[in-house]
């Protein structure tokens, strides 16, 4: 299993738990969640303004990457996302 960490734009909060049903069923697991709360958007991005801004630590196997971005850009949900690999410590 592999480190990542996944920073994500929600319109709102209450589907951090779809996300992470996801990861669950792709046999991961999540190791941290941050919540940065309420922010304003720079720009608007699909007509939306403010969005909540979340970060995690996952473990996830490398062969089920593909799945979890798949699953994440088709979420309607989810205004953006971005998810890096960690280096082992």
């Amino acid at each position: 299993m592999n480190n990542y960490e996944i920073t994500f734009l929600l319109e709102d909060s209450k589907h951090t738990e779809t996300i992470k049903k996801v990861i669950v069923e792709l046999a991961g697991k999540v190791i941290e969640e941050k919540h940065w709360g309420k922010q304003s958007l720079v720009y608007p991005i699909n007509k939306i303004l403010v969005a909540d801004y979340f970060t995690w630590k996952i473990q996830l196997a490398k062969d089920k990457l593909s799945g979890l971005k798949k699953t994440l850009n088709f979420d309607n949900h989810i205004i953006r996302f971005l998810l890096l690999k960690k280096e082992e410590s």
